[in-house]
């Protein structure tokens, strides 16, 4: 088995510290000037590279 890989844009690292300081998805959005769909789909990307559970 492989290790998980880790985010690699700029923009996969700074929505992955906003999950880690506990932002839900509307407030990732809102910081982040994205759609909540948009903000959604990133985290959903970064789980996956990561293997990790929803929260």
């Amino acid at each position: 088995m492989t290790a998980p890989s880790r985010p690699r844009r700029a923009a996969e690292r700074r929505i992955a510290q906003h999950v880690v300081n506990g932002l839900p998805a509307r407030q990732i959005a809102d910081a982040e000037t994205l759609s909540r769909h948009t903000a959604r789909s990133h985290m959903f990307s970064l789980r996956k590279k990561l293997r990790c559970p929803e929260r």
